[in-house]
């Protein structure tokens, strides 16, 4: 067929999510950008001859409930013509839907002043958007690729603007200047006994003030049911009554999901129909596994899923079966490809911004370091302090990381198998890690016996002595096993997963 294939991104994506301290921001955010790619989709299947290439509609018609901020189709329009088509709708749809109701919000609960001309000036300025139009004749993978590379090259290329405003900056973004609002009078009217809208030293930017209030009842911004529970809901810490004087803490951890190799499976999609069949993939993936595997587990919430991103807060306990769970349908529905996945682990009351650049990094460190096809949990700390365990999900000489480490937090959880077990594997995992030094006089297969006696050794000792008799060998055997772990990847990573199974197991980072 004759035309152009067209690519866009709108944004800013990380930037926007990340900028959140409570998980309605979070969630309002991430909505925000789905509906606002959405609308782009939507314009762009009235061009002449459209052809999407993803995301792709459902049989019904329908589109995917979360758009990736990405989009690509084929069409015939002239490039600019169809460019200024979809941008001029997802223009619309930020001004009409978002930007002007949360302002007669704003209006209604404040009052009106100076505040509108840097409302307008910083929502006005705040949406990117990029495109590139590629003729299309020859190989779609060609095509396809030339417009990746196209698009990136776009957007090194993009303007920053000048924060308009000033004054005190935004207590949520960090950039913007905060608008100069009446907040006594905004936080009295907006705060219920049940939930704190805006906290008494919160000032905000007309960016993030949106992200606060389009979910909101009065502003009407067609979210639906936009409540999202709180990381203490999540989490399972009880309401805390002030009168009691007690500190309660809980844990919650942050899931980043992205499929490993994308562009490389792409570039293989010689067809646009291939590419298609592709898209339909991903979205089958996003819109009816993701939200039933985590729907399975009590009081995880999903944040995105878009293709092969994936984005949810899960309490502690199962964050590794639902990693598990996700990356293994991720691979049956696209034929084999691989996922890996980025966990922080963090304190209920961690700011969620840290929390989320945590688990991003974390799934960066899984694709960079450990080389793809990989899981590394990161426990973050209001202290600074944190803990890394890493693997790929299969090991190189068989290990499963999820299978072995949910046995093992079965059996810390049922006390079959003492905490103090993954400390004392700390303790001697300098001596055990590398190679036979000389002095030792051993060679390869005798410093693996070595080790292998050690760890059996440690797990006797830590075995509950009410243990019956027809379950030892099973737990006995288990040394075998984490052997092979601590072999294949490093005996402190070792250490650090038996830690985190206790850690899963209890609830608590406190030794025991």
């Amino acid at each position: 067929m004759t035309g152009h294939l067209f690519l866009f991104q709108i944004g800013p994506v990380q930037a926007f999510i990340v900028q959140a301290r409570r998980t309605q921001d979070l969630y309002v955010g991430s909505r925000m950008l789905s509906e606002l790619a959405a609308a782009g989709v939507r314009a762009a299947a009235g061009l002449p001859g459209h052809k999407p290439v993803f995301p792709m509609p459902g049989p019904s018609g329908a589109l995917p409930a979360s758009v990736p901020h990405r989009f690509a189709f084929v069409s015939s329009a002239q490039p600019q013509a169809g460019a200024r088509t979809v941008r001029e709708a997802v223009e619309r749809e930020w001004r009409e839907r978002f930007v002007e109701p949360v302002r007669r919000l704003l209006r209604q609960q404040s009052g009106g002043g100076a505040w509108e001309s840097v409302y307008d000036s910083q929502a006005n300025s705040w949406l990117e958007f990029n495109w590139v139009a590629v003729p299309y004749a020859g190989a779609h993978n060609a095509i396809y690729g030339a417009a990746s590379a196209a698009l990136a090259a776009r957007r090194l290329s993009r303007q920053f603007r000048q924060p308009e405003g000033s004054g005190p900056v935004c207590t949520l973004t960090g950039a913007q200047p905060a608008l100069s609002i009446d907040w006594a009078r905004l936080s009295e009217r907006m705060n219920d006994p049940r939930q704190i809208v805006l906290r008494a030293a919160e000032r905000l930017s007309a960016i993030a003030l949106i992200k606060r209030f389009a979910g909101r009842d009065g502003a009407d911004c067609g979210l639906g049911d936009a409540g999202f529970p709180s990381t203490d809901e999540i989490a399972g810490v009880p309401p805390h009554d002030p009168r009691d004087g007690k500190q309660v803490s809980g844990y919650l951890a942050v899931l980043h999901m992205d499929g490993d190799r994308m562009g490389t499976r792409l570039s293989q999609l010689t067809t646009l129909e291939a590419h298609q069949q592709f898209s339909r993939r991903l979205a089958e993936f996003a819109d009816k596994y993701v939200p039933q595997i985590v729907g399975r587990h009590a009081r995880a919430r999903l944040v995105y899923a878009g293709g092969d991103d994936v984005l949810a807060l899960v309490p502690l306990a199962s964050a590794l079966q639902l990693a598990d769970a996700l990356r293994t349908a991720f691979s049956e529905v696209t034929g084999g490809m691989t996922a890996s996945v980025g966990v922080a682990i963090t304190p209920h009351d961690l700011p969620l911004d840290i929390a989320l650049e945590t688990a991003r990094e974390a799934e960066r460190h899984a694709k960079n370091a450990v080389g793809r096809d990989a899981i590394v949990v990161t426990e973050a700390h209001g202290s600074g302090q944190m803990r890394t365990a890493e693997a790929k999900w299969v090991s190189s000489n068989g290990v499963n990381i999820a299978q072995l480490m949910a046995e093992m937090q079965a059996h810390f959880s049922a006390r079959r198998i003492s905490g103090g077990f993954a400390y004392d594997v700390g303790a001697l995992a300098p001596d055990l890690s590398g190679g036979p030094q000389g002095a030792h006089g051993l060679d390869s297969s005798a410093w693996a016996s070595l080790r292998l006696g050690q760890l059996r050794r440690l797990r006797s000792r830590r075995l509950d002595d009410d243990v019956p008799e027809s379950e030892r060998a099973g737990l006995l055997a288990l040394a075998d096993t984490l052997a092979m772990l601590g072999d294949s990847s490093s005996w402190l990573s070792l250490t650090n997963w038996l830690i985190l199974a206790r850690f899963l197991a209890q609830g608590s980072r406190k030794e025991k």
